[in-house]
């Protein structure tokens, strides 16, 4: 049996966090690994927890994720979510199942799904192309017809 390494983990808690850079969108192999560690650590009992890059730890997500045991998380920020380095990874780059990793990640964290599309539209008008932000299959028809 192969050994992994999670982010953070606690025994106390049956616990595994793991925060996913870009990497983990647009590598095929990055996505079926994390699947398969995953079923690895929730058949030993483990909740497991994925941050996203375009994800921060504020405080409703917090809430979220972590409100069953953390008990004091009011010295958290908030931070803007999305994709809002210059340097930033953008969906158009994700790989097939990259992009359907994305879709369930808008779900999970649907609290902020508006702050995170936001910011994909603010980056379409910035770099004034779609095409550099979005896949084809998540470009909503408003952004398309602005061209």
């Amino acid at each position: 049996m192969q050994r992994f390494r999670p982010d953070y983990r606690s025994e106390r808690h049956k616990l595994i966090v793991e925060f996913d850079g870009d990497q983990h969108y647009r590598r095929a192999i990055h996505v079926i690994g994390d699947a398969a560690r995953d079923a690895i650590f929730i058949g030993v009992g483990y909740r497991i927890i994925r941050i996203p890059y375009f994800v921060q730890l504020t405080p409703p997500i917090i809430e979220i994720f972590f409100g069953d045991f953390l008990e004091n998380y009011s010295n958290f920020k908030d931070y803007p979510h999305g994709f809002i380095d210059e340097r930033v990874i953008f969906p158009a780059d994700f790989c097939e199942i990259g992009i359907e990793r994305f879709r369930s990640d808008l779900e999970r964290f649907s609290p902020i799904r508006t702050d995170i599309e936001q910011s994909l539209r603010r980056a379409c008008a910035a770099k004034g192309d779609w095409r550099l932000v979005y896949p084809p299959s998540l470009c909503p028809a408003e952004v398309a017809r602005q061209g």
